[in-house]
């Protein structure tokens, strides 16, 4: 009863198109002695909350003007943050901002809210979303986050790509960044596709809560531009990715 309670779980973590299949020998893991060490001992991610990154750099504020502060400094201390969350189906939401841990929360708790009841109506062959608005959000800034076009069929607004980026390349203040994933032998890959570039960052998964940038690159859609590739933090917890339950 045991090995099929670690079968079930196996099973609903690693699924197409973020993991390859487990292969399976007389009903067991083909690389794995048993299902609950496939299940303790393979590389994956959690998908129930926030993969953050903190990162602080300094920067030259500018010459002082008749509107700085009186301890107008020459170096200014700036802290910028990341935030991957990761979701079954090998799709990811990914923001670079500012703003702190407290308020992305609260955005992220939304977005995935909203994608999950679309994705229901968007099964039960429902094409209106004006009772996932009236259910899921309770003010205007829950509102903004999707962007998503009330003339245009769910089918069309959430799973196809374009349409999905398009969303959000119309909108005014871009927070989360639809984003995909995969994982093989051991190593993440994370790809956001932007307006006119993708990002593509390279992880390794050390455990469930922490995974470590490895790559950084920028792949422009332009072929006649070089993909760009940043240099990567000297320490490696700087490069960490930490992980926080959200829900």
């Amino acid at each position: 009863k045991r090995e099929s309670l670690w079968r079930t779980f196996c099973l609903y973590f690693f699924v197409k198109p973020a993991y390859h299949s487990i292969g399976t020998v007389r009903g067991r893991p083909r690389k794995f002695r048993t299902w609950k060490s496939c299940y303790d001992e393979r590389k994956r991610v959690k998908c129930c909350g926030l993969y953050t990154h903190r990162h602080k750099y300094i920067r030259d504020p500018g010459p002082r003007t008749m509107w700085s502060p009186d301890d107008h400094s020459k170096f200014v201390e700036i802290t910028h943050y990341r935030y991957i969350l990761f979701l079954r189906d090998g799709k990811a939401l990914y923001a670079s901002t500012p703003s702190t841990s407290n308020k992305m929360e609260k955005e992220f708790r939304s977005y995935v809210t909203k994608y999950y009841a679309l994705k229901q109506l968007e099964q039960d062959g429902t094409e209106s979303h004006q009772q996932v608005d009236a259910d899921v959000d309770d003010n205007e800034s829950e509102k903004g986050i999707l962007g998503l076009e009330p003339d245009l069929p769910l089918s069309y607004q959430f799973f196809e790509a374009g349409a999905f980026e398009r969303s959000h390349a119309n909108r005014k203040h871009k927070i989360i960044y639809p984003a995909t994933y995969k994982v093989r032998n051991g190593e993440l890959v994370l790809l956001i596709n932007l307006d006119d570039y993708s990002v593509k960052f390279h992880f390794e998964i050390d455990s469930t809560e922490t995974i470590v940038k490895t790559k950084h690159e920028s792949i422009w859609h332009s072929a006649d531009e070089e993909p760009m590739r940043y240099p990567l933090e000297h320490y490696r917890f700087e490069r960490e990715f930490r992980y926080r339950n959200l829900f």
